[in-house]
C-alpha cells in the first residue's frame, strides 16, 4: 500500500476522529486497502462495510483489503471513515503514531487516497484525552455522548471538520497475515431482571455501579420500562465475545451507564474489581438512540444498565465478533459432546487478531497460553495460518536481550524467560501439524537466539535464573512456581530451576527436528546436544529420599519445591536416566506433589500417558475437573479451578489454555494428527 498517512489535528491522547471522502465510480470492481492506529470502522454509502484493525507494529503494519463492489453506486460515492488512535502503549497495543491510510481502487485505477483532500475531525461523539482505563491490558474505557452522532457517515455532512494533515508515521505495510473475523447480528438476550439501584462511591462508571440493586422484577420482556433510577440486567444465556448495541428510547436528554461481566455476583455484574474498570457511560439525546460500539470489543456473559431518566429499553445485546474457524462434526455425544464442544467454543473465544488469553479481562497474547490454544485448535480447527502469525507477531516483539515480550504487540517493561522457550516449543508443534518451510526460515534468527541465550545460563546444576527487575521467573498459578513480585526494582537472589533447565531440552530438540527438516544438520546436531545437556542437568535436582526432582536449588545448595508441573516436564525430556516409570507412577498419584494448573494440565497426562499409557487416566481427570465446571454452569472453561473467586475477585470464566479436554479427545480418542 502505498497511501500517505492522515489524521486530524488533535494527536493526543484517546482521540476518536471522522473523516469523509467522496469519488465517483462506473465500473465493476471497486476496492479499498485500509490500515489505522489504532482502530477503524469504515462506511461506504452510510453503510457498514468493515472494521477491525489487526495488531500490529510500526514496522509491521498492516492493511485490509476489503470489497466493496456490493455497496458501490454508480455516479458519486461517500467514503466514510470513524478512527481511533490511543495515543499510548499497553499490553495488547504498541504505541504508534496518530494515523488513517487508505487506497479505493476501481478496475486497478486509484480513484481516491488518504490525502489532505480528505476532511476531518475530531468526533463529536466520544470524550478524547485521559480518562479512566479499563484494565492495564485493555487500555481507555469510552464516554459516549449521542446528542453528537450528526450521522455524517450517511450525509457526508457534519459541522468542525478540515482538511486532513499528512503524518509522518513511517510505517511499513503488509498485507493483513490472517482472515478477518465476522460481525453477526444483534444476539437474542433475555431481560433477566430490573429495578432500581443506589450509588456507590467512586470515580468511574464502574465503581459507582457497584453500589445496592433493589430487584422489583425477575426474568423482564423486552420492552423494559425504566425510571431515572432504575436497573436493567440482560443474560446473553453464555459467554460471548463482542461488541456493544442497543435500541433504548429517552424521554429527555439523559445518561446510562452500561457495565458488563462474565458472572453475577450477590444479583449484579461486578463493574468494578481492584483498579479495573468494566462499564461506560453513554449520554442519550432524547428520542430514539440506536448505537454500537465497535471500538472496543467485550468479553462478557451479562450487561447491566443503571438509567437516570425515564428510557424504554428495546434491546441490550451485543454483535458477536467471530474468527472464521472450521467445526467439523465430531462423533462425541452425551458428557463428551458437552465437555468438547464447551473446550472449542473457549477456544473460538480467545481467537480474534490473534490469541487471546481471555476474552474479557485482558485480551492479550502470551507465548505460553497460545502455544496451548494452537497445539488444542490443531484438531478443534486444522487451523495452521493463525497460529503462524501469532508466533510471528511475538517473534517481533523481541528485546535487545532476545527474549520476546510478555505480550505481543506491547512494549513491555517485563517479561517471563520460560514463556520464549515455550515459543520455541510451539512453532516446532506447528511445524509438525503443517510443516511451512519459508515461515519457519523466518523464524529460526528468533529461535536461535532464545536457545542461545539459555544455552548461557546452563549449567552442570541447571539454568540460571534471570535475576535482573525485567524478568518475572514466572511458570505457573501456584504456590512455588508464581514467579513472587511481578514489578521488582531490585534484583532476585540466584538459583538453579528445575522448569527451565527441562524446558529448554524440550524446546532445543524440537529446535534440532525443525533444523533437520530444513537441511541444516549441523544445526540440529548442535541443538539436540543441548537438548542432551540439559536434560542430564536435571539429575542435580533429583532428591533422593523424595524419589522426586525439586523445582529449585539455591544459591547454598538447597533443593526446595515438589511440583506436578516439574516431575511432568522432567519425563517429556527423553532423558532422566530410567527413572520414568517411579516418576510417573509419583504424577499420577500425587505423592505430596503441587498438583499441576490447568494450563499445565497437558503435560501431566502426556508425561504419564507416554510413560505408563494410561489414557484412561487423563480422560477420567479432564472430564472430573472439566465436568465439575459444567455441572455449575459453565459455558467456557475457566482460567483455574476456582473460577471467578480467584486473583481477588479477577478471575476469568474463559481461558482458553483450559480447553485441554479438546486435545485428549482428538488425539486419544479420535487419532487425529495433532
Amino acid at each position: 500500500m502505498q497511501a500517505s498517512s492522515i489524521w486530524c489535528r488533535d494527536r493526543g491522547v484517546n482521540v476518536y476522529a471522522d473523516f469523509l471522502g467522496r469519488f465517483s465510480f462506473s465500473g465493476k470492481r471497486l476496492k479499498i486497502r485500509i490500515s489505522a492506529d489504532t482502530e477503524y470502522v469504515l462506511y461506504l454509502n452510510g453503510v457498514y462495510a468493515a472494521h477491525g484493525q489487526y495488531a500490529d507494529y510500526p514496522f509491521y503494519k498492516a492493511y485490509d483489503e476489503i470489497d466493496l463492489s456490493a455497496l458501490a453506486v454508480n455516479g458519486e460515492n461517500l467514503l466514510a471513515v470513524k478512527a481511533y488512535h490511543a495515543g499510548v502503549g499497553y499490553d495488547t497495543h504498541y504505541d504508534m503514531p496518530a494515523s488513517l491510510a487508505f487506497e479505493v481502487e476501481a478496475d486497478g485505477a486509484i480513484v481516491l487516497s488518504s490525502d489532505e483532500r480528505i476532511l476531518s475531525r475530531v468526533s463529536p461523539c466520544y470524550k478524547s484525552g485521559e480518562i479512566y482505563r479499563i484494565t492495564p491490558q485493555l487500555g481507555f474505557a469510552y464516554v459516549a455522548d449521542l446528542n453528537g452522532d450528526d450521522g455524517f457517515e450517511r450525509t457526508g455532512a457534519g459541522e468542525g471538520f478540515a482538511p486532513s494533515e499528512i503524518t509522518q508515521s513511517g510505517f511499513t505495510y503488509v498485507p493483513r497475515p490472517v482472515k478477518k473475523c465476522v460481525l453477526t447480528a444483534p444476539l437474542p438476550v433475555a431481560a433477566a431482571a430490573a429495578g432500581t439501584f443506589t450509588l456507590a462511591q467512586g470515580d468511574t462508571p464502574a465503581q459507582k455501579m457497584m453500589g445496592t440493586l433493589t430487584p422489583t422484577e425477575q426474568g423482564a420482556t423486552f420492552p423494559v420500562r425504566l425510571s431515572g433510577g432504575g436497573y436493567l440486567i440482560a443474560d446473553l444465556g453464555r459467554e460471548t465475545a463482542g461488541y456493544l448495541t442497543f435500541d433504548i428510547e429517552a424521554d429527555e436528554d439523559t445518561a446510562v451507564y452500561v457495565a458488563y461481566g462474565e458472572h453475577l455476583a450477590n444479583g449484579k455484574v461486578a463493574a468494578a474489581i481492584g483498579p479495573r474498570n468494566f462499564a461506560f457511560e453513554i449520554k442519550l439525546r432524547k428520542g430514539r438512540n440506536v448505537y454500537e460500539n465497535l471500538f472496543r470489543r467485550m468479553g462478557l456473559r451479562y450487561l447491566e444498565l443503571f438509567a437516570f431518566g425515564g428510557v424504554t429499553v428495546r434491546n441490550l445485546t451485543v454483535k458477536e465478533y467471530k474468527y472464521p474457524l472450521n467445526h467439523t462434526k465430531k462423533p462425541f455425544v452425551g458428557k463428551k459432546a458437552a465437555l468438547y464442544e464447551t473446550g472449542r467454543r473457549t477456544l473460538e473465544l480467545c481467537i480474534h487478531e490473534h490469541y487471546e488469553d481471555c476474552p474479557w479481562r485482558e485480551q492479550a497474547l502470551y507465548a505460553m497460553d497460545s502455544r496451548n490454544q494452537m497445539l488444542f485448535g490443531y484438531g478443534a480447527f486444522h487451523e495452521y495460518e493463525f497460529p503462524r502469525a501469532s508466533l510471528r507477531l511475538l517473534a517481533l516483539s523481541a528485546a535487545e536481550d532476545g527474549l520476546p515480550a510478555l505480550t505481543a504487540p506491547a512494549r513491555s517493561v517485563i517479561t517471563i524467560p520460560a514463556f520464549a522457550l515455550y515459543w520455541i516449543i510451539a512453532l516446532a508443534e506447528n511445524a509438525r501439524a503443517d510443516f511451512n518451510a519459508e515461515f519457519l526460515r523466518s523464524m529460526l534468527p528468533c529461535a536461535e537466539r532464545i536457545a542461545e541465550v539459555f544455552e548461557k545460563k546452563l549449567t552442570k546444576e541447571g539454568v540460571s535464573n534471570f535475576t535482573e527487575p525485567r524478568y518475572w521467573n514466572f511458570y505457573e498459578w501456584c504456590d512455588g512456581l508464581d514467579g513472587g513480585t511481578i514489578f521488582r526494582s531490585e534484583s532476585c537472589p540466584p538459583r538453579k530451576e528445575a522448569l527451565n533447565t527441562a524446558l529448554l531440552s524440550i524446546a532445543a530438540r524440537g529446535l534440532a527436528e525443525v533444523e533437520s527438516r530444513l537441511g541444516n544438520e549441523e544445526k540440529s546436531e548442535k541443538y539436540r546436544a543441548l537438548s542432551a545437556a540439559a536434560a542430564d542437568a536435571l539429575e542435580a535436582f533429583f532428591v533422593g529420599n523424595r524419589g522426586l526432582y525439586a523445582s529449585y536449588i539455591d544459591e547454598n545448595g538447597e533443593r526446595s519445591g515438589f511440583h506436578a508441573y516439574t516431575q511432568a516436564a522432567a519425563i517429556l525430556t527423553g532423558g532422566i536416566k530410567g527413572r520414568e516409570r517411579q516418576i510417573a507412577l509419583a504424577l499420577k498419584n500425587g505423592d505430596g506433589l503441587t498438583d499441576c494448573t490447568l494450563a499445565t494440565l497437558g503435560m501431566k497426562y502426556e508425561a504419564i500417558i507416554s510413560v505408563l499409557g494410561d489414557v484412561s487416566y487423563a480422560l477420567a481427570d479432564a472430564e472430573r475437573r472439566f465436568g465439575k465446571m459444567l455441572s455449575e454452569g459453565a459455558t467456557s472453561y475457566w482460567e483455574t479451578e476456582k473460577g471467578a473467586p480467584d486473583f481477588d475477585g479477577a478471575g476469568s470464566l474463559c481461558h482458553a489454555w483450559s480447553s485441554v479436554v479438546c486435545y485428549l479427545y482428538d488425539k486419544y480418542l479420535l487419532k487425529e494428527n495433532i
